[in-house]
């Protein structure tokens, strides 16, 4: 068997070696539960949009704050993904989408610890 970091070249040396190679039959249904967590992750964020002004008031954060919690995740996401292009290569769509959903759930739940926090600018 052909041990690789790239699942690409183990495909190409497996397929032209002349062994039979089929995708697992449930392979379809894996990839939509991955896709519908990465979609229920992001509905996480949506959700949060039109009631996080308010709340942030009342905790007396400035408005220049509130665009800055926002827009770090846009930042965020332009400065990794030449990183997690690299790591979507080497490894593969599946484990990199996996760690990502659970990255954003376990950020989902630290986000909502933020009822608890002060007031002022500690928020």
């Amino acid at each position: 068997q052909i041990k690789s970091h790239r699942p690409r070249a183990a495909l190409v040396a497996m397929v032209s070696s002349g062994d039979d190679f089929s995708p697992p039959e449930h392979r379809d249904r894996i990839f939509a539960l991955i896709v519908a967590g990465t979609f229920c992750g992001q509905l996480g964020l949506s959700i949060l949009t039109p009631f996080f002004p308010a709340e942030a008031k009342s905790k007396l954060v400035k408005d220049s704050t509130l665009g800055w919690i926002f827009s770090i995740f846009e930042l965020a996401t332009m400065v990794c993904t030449p990183w997690a292009s690299r790591l979507l290569v080497r490894y593969g769509s599946k484990p990199i989408l996996v760690a990502g959903n659970f990255l954003g759930g376990l950020a989902n739940v630290l986000n909502g610890f933020c009822w608890y926090a002060s007031d002022g600018p500690v928020f």
